[in-house]
């Protein structure tokens, strides 16, 4: 996934919105590169829209696994 792709990820009609927008937050953050920030958020089980709490804590968990 290049970054033209996580720009273009603001559309809320895309199912896969919200993972790629926390994918750039983590990408702005740590200075990853666009494929390790969308493998750190990514979720084996989607299970539909996040709520608040649930977004923050995979940014966290993402940030998490990129220092290690």
């Amino acid at each position: 996934m290049d970054k033209s792709a996580l720009r273009t990820a603001g559309s809320t009609d895309r199912p896969d919105w919200q993972e790629s927008r926390l994918a750039e937050l983590v990408l702005h953050l740590t200075g990853c590169s666009p494929e390790d920030a969308q493998s750190a958020v990514a979720d084996p089980a989607p299970h539909g829209r996040l709520s608040n709490d649930e977004a923050l804590e995979r940014v966290a968990r993402a940030i998490v696994r990129l220092r290690h």
